[in-house]
């Protein structure tokens, strides 16, 4: 069975958890949360966090391959996401490599996304892909002090 999942990616950029139909059934994260934020320091900021599919496949060759891409947020393109606080804007991104090296998108603009296989596991039970995401934000940013947020959505398709 193929099937479509989405859900919100927000609050620190915490992906909230939610069943799915078909062969992929939960969905959750690890939150990305960057920290406090010095406009002084020299230094970006960088934070990691996942995206966690679980599925059960039909048998020990049953593994649902799938991809997970992630909404360019508040922003209105991946160059620059934004985390907001009224009329502030933060920048920050995410990656799909621990190099930082390519924006994690949708597959558009020379975004990438990231592929999984899960399910499969003995006698077709579940078994659990982790797909890591690795966010930066750029140093000397200046902002005014406060909580900012962004909201994403996640989509895993498979």
């Amino acid at each position: 069975a193929r099937g479509r999942w989405a859900a919100g990616l927000g609050a620190a950029l915490a992906l909230t958890s939610a069943s799915a139909m078909a062969d992929c059934t939960t969905v959750t994260s690890q939150s990305i949360a960057f920290g406090t934020y010095s406009a002084l320091s020299g230094t970006p900021i960088d934070s990691t966090g996942s995206v966690r599919i679980t599925c059960t496949g039909s048998g020990l060759l049953g593994a649902d391959n799938g991809v997970v891409s992630i909404s360019a947020g508040s922003s209105t393109s991946f160059t620059n996401r934004t985390l907001v606080n009224g009329g502030q804007r933060l920048f920050y991104n995410l990656y799909t490599d621990a190099a930082r090296s390519r924006v994690f998108g949708d597959g558009t603009g020379n975004t990438g996304t990231v592929g999984f296989s899960a399910g499969g596991g003995l006698l077709g039970g579940p078994s659990t892909a982790t797909v890591p995401v690795y966010g930066r934000m750029p140093a000397r940013q200046d902002v005014a002090p406060g909580q900012y947020i962004d909201t994403l959505i996640v989509t895993v398709t498979y």
